[in-house]
């Protein structure tokens, strides 16, 4: 299944990815971004926690508009109404944050003056391996849920790497985006199969879906779903060898966020849907029970 990509190099996306990584307390490879960010990102993260914003959830939406409103302050404020923040206090606290998003770029292009011509060149390597075996990888994907839940089409962005590999997505607006990595960081498993496993976040986290599972939550259901799918398309076209789904909870870092992840327990679930023949989309009901009923009853 081909996937219609519109590759990207944006640098400005690569500061706000830094900025969210430090502010959600993340391991930053390149120390030199602390101490050149950390400054605006703390002042960011405290205004944020005044008016009680999720913090992943506004970089996350800061990071989606970014290519859709050309001003920080429309950004900032469009990202923190997306965020939950109520109309008066957005319109409020936008021009401290945006105040604050100027200075932390101005640094950080200070620190990284040439990632306009770097950031293409490293992009090359994953987009040259992406053409060669992520159509692939996506028809196993396709294959193993519904080919109708692989997008068409998807913007990828590439970024300058502030945790030596790493991404994430916003399926609403069909963005993703991962870290230009030169050379795989871990050896036994490429990073073209993280960015199958993004690219598939896209369409199964979408509000459109699935109707039997609550789509506030479908974009977490869809992250920890695809593990052991996405760990079976790559087996088959042969990326990966013998690893488990616990390896992809601790290289992709997935416990940040769902702290209760259980990999033997995904595993579990894969294998009693694939025996039973059952259609993805019960079999992701199944999954929303398993994780919400279980975390409800503990």
């Amino acid at each position: 299944m081909t996937i219609k990509i519109t590759w990207k190099t944006t640098p400005e996306v690569s500061a706000l990815h830094a900025a969210a990584a430090l502010s959600t307390g993340q391991a930053i490879v390149d120390r030199k971004l602390s101490d050149v960010i950390g400054q605006g990102v703390h002042a960011i993260s405290d205004r944020l926690a005044v008016a009680e914003i999720e913090i992943d959830r506004f970089w996350n939406n800061l990071i989606a508009h970014h290519g859709r409103i050309k001003d920080d302050r429309g950004r900032v404020e469009t990202a923190l109404l997306h965020s939950g923040c109520g109309e008066f206090a957005a319109d409020s606290i936008a021009p401290t944050i945006s105040g604050h998003l100027a200075d932390l770029k101005i640094a950080f292009f200070d620190a990284y003056p040439k990632i306009s011509e770097q950031l293409p060149l490293r992009a090359r390597v994953l987009t040259e391996q992406w053409e060669a075996r992520g159509p692939g990888l996506m028809a196993v994907i396709g294959k193993l849920t519904h080919r109708d839940l692989i997008p068409k089409k998807a913007t990828v962005t590439f970024l300058q790497p502030a945790l030596g590999g790493g991404g994430d997505v916003h399926p609403e607006s069909g963005l993703a985006w991962i870290e230009a990595v030169l050379a795989n960081p871990h050896q036994d498993l490429p990073e073209v199969v993280r960015l199958g496993w993004l690219l598939g976040r896209l369409s199964i986290g979408r509000k459109a879906a699935s109707k039997l599972v609550d789509a506030k939550r479908l974009p977490d259901l869809a992250t920890l779903a695809l593990l052991p799918i996405v760990l079976q398309a790559a087996r088959e076209v042969e990326l990966v060898g013998e690893i488990g789904v616990s390896e992809l909870v601790e290289h992709w870092n997935v416990r940040r966020r769902h702290s209760a992840c259980d990999p033997q327990q995904l595993e579990q679930w894969w294998a009693q849907m694939v025996a039973g023949g059952t259609p993805f989309p019960v079999r992701l009901k199944a999954l929303d029970k398993m994780i919400y009923d279980g975390t409800a009853r503990n």
